[in-house]
């Protein structure tokens, strides 16, 4: 019996670490499915999952910001991988064609720091673009500073 409620307890105490601690999201393959990125929270991915096209593959993450808004991302990742940000109202249809607003290659410490303005409030898509075939992991967090017209 006590054996019993020893295993009842244990898995009790399981699913509740699960439940607290804060899951990671993989960058989406599509703007529609991409999921929001989280300021302030570290966020990994890995190109090898993401959007495949003629000479590079994208893993896409959406940037909720409010105009005015500074944005600075901290990210890690290989060699030959960039990350772009495209202006509001891109979408899956549009992607292909559109010019991102923002561009920042990755350094030769495989770190690397850019910031931007918001000129206007909406969804920005975020796409990491490794320029191989085959993918590579990445990680980043964003953080932002609200414009304060004060």
């Amino acid at each position: 019996m006590l054996k019993r409620i020893a295993s009842i307890l244990g898995l009790a105490l399981l699913a509740a670490a699960a439940l607290s601690s804060p899951v990671q999201a993989e960058g989406g393959s599509s703007i529609a499915s991409a999921p929001a990125v989280r300021f302030g929270q570290l966020e990994t991915g890995d190109t090898a999952n993401g959007l495949p096209t003629d000479s590079q593959v994208l893993s896409l993450w959406k940037l909720n910001v409010k105009a005015g808004d500074t944005v600075t991302i901290d990210w890690k990742a290989a060699r030959g991988t960039n990350v772009e940000v495209f202006p509001q109202g891109t979408s899956d249809y549009t992607l292909a064609k559109a010019t991102p607003l923002h561009r920042s290659g990755i350094g030769s410490t495989g770190k690397s720091q850019f910031k931007f303005v918001a000129s206007k409030a909406g969804v920005m898509p975020l796409a990491f673009e490794c320029l191989t075939v085959y993918g590579a992991p990445y990680s980043f967090t964003a953080r932002v500073r609200h414009w304060n017209p004060r």
